[in-house]
């Protein structure tokens, strides 16, 4: 919640933790407004120049300029976006290692996004240990090739998921004009003039092949009537379902829409096979995905199912790691969960809550303390016992709401699962790698994952999308044709360290590893023996 109001033609900002004016890490002057406006048409000029020089352009030197400064201000790119988005600091630095990956997987040569059609390894340091198995990818739907592509970008991401697009942009022989959330202008302003820099560094004086475009709607509705004229070719939409189907009805096939989720996380039978510790290890998973981002993602886990056999059990170890959750201001290095994007959301989630009845639940736990903290800051919330026709099965909550389901057994799971308006991604854990495979095939999702969770955005090799009305495909209801990447952990540790909680040194490990994975020199091996340590000690 950077933005506190819209008036007089500007956008008035405050740090969304303490409602304080922003402080810029890059000049150290506090930022109260910027104003909320821009040419397009100038800027849809310089980008289509551009473009005559970008698609004959060995863009390798530009990625490379751009992933260097954004590693040699990643410090101060993990400040700003704290304080715009309130989210804890460890999740900046876990933004700008997205970032900077698909950026260097660009610089390669490599299409961002484009996928593979047979197994292969993680790209990033976190999946490398991963089998990866993409499906389809010939479905795929890609942005375009020698076109000017706009994207009207999310809330929840201020860098990551801005970067990862306009990588996949402008690999594909693009150029790219981004509209960021009203609440997350700063962080874009400086995408933008990282980009300026970098094209000017490189002898272009004239022209652009990246754009910002701040503002309110009011510049989205530019850009949405641009692109139904034909002067932005295709634009990109990631944000609500409700506004993502309206925008639909005005392009039609000009739009790619990367909507909502509800994404499913089911709990197999065989999981405490070799000892209670495992389970404990599978609802860690399950409270770091459904709380991550204060739960503001597409891909957070919003329905778990678990069959009767270890219901009790999971219920029991997900409170255990629920209730050790810290909420509050994220440069506090212990804190879990930060703030929700505005205050009409906060009531949003509250009065869902109230409404709940019997019929529905048979109640809702909250977890962590609130001491002194405003009404932008929400308790993770737990809803227990959900009855298999309640409408809150289907209704995405964008924040830190979960609901635990207890199912007979697999075919009951797969059927409430896939009884969904959403087909984003879904989860399943089991030591029997097979077994689990059998099943998430048969979830009418597009990410399948075994093991593990939110692992195809972050790694730039795989595509990403939704089903049904999660995506491009939204009213074609849904097909194993439009499936794009099924992930396994074939480890079976059910672990991974952005799960653990946060903590000063989990930080500092984020830290440390994006120096192993980006920095021109830096000591590998103490980086490898720090994640070691830290992988070893009782999470």
């Amino acid at each position: 919640m950077a933005l506190e109001r819209i008036e007089d033609n500007f956008l008035y900002l405050r740090n969304p933790a303490n409602l304080e004016p922003i402080k810029d890490p890059f000049n150290g002057e506090y930022v109260n407004s910027i104003q909320n406006a821009c040419d397009l048409e100038n800027k849809i000029s310089s980008l289509k120049t551009g473009l005559c020089f970008w698609k004959n352009f060995d863009k390798q030197e530009f990625f490379l300029r751009l992933h260097n400064k954004i590693y040699g201000n990643r410090d101060n790119l993990a400040n700003l976006i704290t304080q715009e988005s309130g989210r804890p600091l460890v999740e900046s630095y876990i933004e700008i290692a997205v970032a900077l990956d698909a950026l260097k997987y660009a610089a390669s040569g490599g299409v961002v996004k484009a996928g593979y059609k047979e197994e292969c390894r993680g790209y990033n340091l976190l999946n490398k240990l991963k089998s990866m198995v993409v499906e389809n990818v010939f479905e795929y739907d890609k942005v375009g090739d020698g076109k000017l592509i706009a994207m009207i970008a999310p809330s929840n991401s201020a860098l990551m998921i801005p970067i990862v697009t306009l990588a996949e942009v402008l690999s594909s022989n693009n150029v790219f004009l981004l509209k960021p959330s009203e609440h997350l202008p700063l962080t874009a302003k400086k995408i933008g003039d990282f980009c300026y820099d970098g094209w000017r560094e490189m002898g272009f004086k004239s022209s652009s092949v990246v754009e910002v475009a701040v503002g309110d709607q009011r510049v989205g509705e530019g850009i949405v009537n641009y692109t139904k004229n034909s002067s932005i070719d295709k634009l990109i939409f990631v944000g609500s379902r409700g506004v993502g189907l309206k925008i639909k009805q005005e392009l039609g096939d000009k739009v790619r829409l990367e909507l909502g989720g509800n994404d499913a996380f089911i709990v197999l039978d065989d999981v405490c096979e070799k000892g209670l510790t495992d389970m404990g290890k599978v609802a860690m998973a399950a409270v770091a995905g459904a709380y991550f981002n204060a739960g503001q993602q597409c891909c957070s886990v919003k329905r778990i199912f678990v069959t009767e056999k270890n219901y009790e059990l999971f219920f029991q170890k997900f409170r255990k790691y629920a209730s050790r959750l810290v909420v509050g201001d994220g440069f506090d290095s212990n804190v879990d969960v930060g703030t929700l994007l505005s205050k009409a959301q906060h009531d949003k989630l509250k009065n869902r809550l109230e409404k709940l009845t019997e019929d529905e639940v048979r109640g809702y736990t909250e977890f962590s303390l609130l001491p002194k903290l405003h009404n932008l800051y929400f308790k993770p919330t737990l809803v227990y016992d959900v009855k298999h026709d309640a409408s809150i099965l289907k209704e995405e909550f964008f924040g830190p709401i979960t609901l635990l389901i207890e199912a007979k057994d697999v075919n009951e799971v797969v059927r409430l699962v896939n009884d969904s308006p959403f087909g984003l991604s879904a989860s399943v854990w089991t030591r029997d790698i097979k077994k689990g495979i059998d099943v998430v095939r048969r979830l009418e999702v597009s990410n399948k994952y075994v093991n593990d969770i939110h692992i195809s955005f972050t790694d730039p090799q795989l595509p990403w999308g939704g089903a049904k009305d999660s995506g491009h495909y939204v009213g074609s209801g849904f097909s194993n044709d439009v499936t794009k990447v099924l992930i396994v952990n074939s480890g079976v540790d059910f672990g991974a360290p952005w799960m653990w909680k946060n903590s000063g040194e989990k930080l500092e490990l984020f830290k440390r590893a994006i120096e192993f994975m980006h920095g021109p020199l830096c000591d590998k091996v103490s980086c490898v023996k720090m994640l070691y340590n830290f992988c070893k000690a009782e999470r």
